[in-house]
C-alpha cells in the first residue's frame, strides 16, 4: 500500500501500546515509526523464496488514540489533544452521506494548488533556516508545514509558530507526566528553594512527599530509591555541609544540567485543545469555560 504514498488515517492506535504487542501490531508500529522521514524503508522477507525486500513507508499519517501512544511513536508526532465538547458548545453534525460531496471541491482545489506550487514549496523547504524555537525532533516534524505555509499563507507564519510552540510544549510536558523518573526530576526542580545552592536528601524527600497528590509517598520514596532514579540523569548525592550540619545531599550546580537537558522550559504545562487555541490567539468560540 505504501508504495503509492497514500495518506494513512488510523483509529484506535492505543492498541499498539500494549506491554506485549502482537506480531501484527509490531509490524504496523514499525511502519509508523519509520514512515515520517522521506525515503524511509523497512525490510521484509517476501515469499516464496523469502528474499529480503525494502518496502517504502514514507507518507502522511494521522491517527487517533484514547490515552497515550507508544513512546517511540509519540516522539515522532505532532500532538493535538482533544476533548469532548461541552453542552454549551455547538458543532456541526458530521453526516457520512454528505461528507464526500462536501469534501470533493476542497480536495480538488488542494490538488490543483499542490501541483502548481510544488517547486516553490520545495525551494522554501530547502532554503529554510533552522526552527530554533523548537527541539531538534520537533523542528524536523514542523519544517514541511512551515514550507507549505511560506507559499500558501506567508502572513500566517507567526500564527503557525505560536501553534508549533504551544503543541510541542504540551507534548514535552506530557512526556514528563508519563515518565516517573522525569516526573521526579521535574518535582525536584519545583520544590528546590529559590537561591539555594544545596539541599540535604532528607529535606528533599520531605518536600517531595508534601506535594499535593504526589506519588512519592505512595511509592515509599527513600534515599536509596531517590538516588537510583536520579542517577540516569547524571545526578549523584554527596556529602554536603549546611551550617553546622553535614549530611548526604545534592548540589544545585550538579543538577541544573539535568534540568536543562531533560525537562521542558519551566511553566510548559499540558494543554487541552481549548486552551491551546486561546494561547495561539484564535477561535474565540472555544475559549475555556473558566476564562472571562
Amino acid at each position: 500500500m505504501m508504495e503509492d504514498v497514500p495518506t494513512l488515517l488510523l483509529d484506535e492506535v492505543e492498541a499498539l501500546g500494549n506491554s506485549k504487542p502482537s506480531e501484527s501490531a509490531q509490524a504496523v508500529l514499525a511502519v509508523l515509526n519509520a514512515g515520517h522521514r522521506k525515503g524511509a524503508t523497512i525490510p521484509r522477507c517476501v515469499p516464496p523464496d523469502f528474499a529480503v525486500r525494502n518496502f517504502p513507508v514514507y507518507g502522511p499519517k494521522a491517527f487517533a488514540a484514547i490515552g497515550t501512544l507508544p513512546d517511540t511513536l509519540a516522539d515522532r508526532c505532532i500532538h493535538v489533544t482533544m476533548q469532548r465538547k461541552t453542552p454549551s458548545q455547538t458543532v456541526g453534525r458530521f453526516l457520512q452521506g454528505r461528507a464526500k460531496a462536501d469534501a470533493e471541491p476542497i480536495s480538488e482545489s488542494l490538488v490543483e494548488w499542490a501541483e502548481t506550487c510544488q517547486e516553490p514549496v520545495r525551494r522554501a523547504y530547502e532554503n529554510m533556516h533552522d526552527l530554533k524555537f523548537l527541539s531538534d525532533r520537533d523542528a524536523d516534524l514542523w519544517m514541511p508545514l512551515f514550507a507549505v505555509c511560506t507559499e500558501a499563507a506567508p502572513e500566517r507564519l507567526g500564527e503557525l509558530q505560536r501553534c508549533a510552540v504551544a503543541l510541542s510544549g504540551a507534548k514535552s510536558a506530557g512526556d514528563v507526566e508519563d515518565s516517573l523518573p522525569l516526573k521526579l526530576l521535574a518535582d525536584v526542580q519545583n520544590v528546590w528553594p529559590t537561591g539555594a545552592n544545596r539541599m540535604t536528601t532528607s529535606t528533599l524527600l520531605q518536600r517531595l512527599k508534601e506535594i499535593t497528590e504526589s506519588p512519592w509517598a505512595a511509592h515509599d520514596l527513600n534515599a536509596n530509591r531517590l538516588s537510583a532514579m536520579l542517577r540516569p540523569f547524571g545526578v549523584a548525592s554527596r556529602q554536603i555541609r549546611i551550617g553546622n550540619e553535614t549530611a548526604k545531599g545534592y548540589l544545585r550546580a550538579g543538577i541544573d544540567d539535568a534540568f536543562c537537558r531533560y525537562l521542558p522550559p519551566k511553566g510548559a504545562l499540558p494543554e487541552t485543545i481549548e486552551t491551546t487555541r486561546v494561547n495561539i490567539g484564535g477561535y474565540e468560540d472555544f475559549r475555556a469555560e473558566t476564562k472571562p
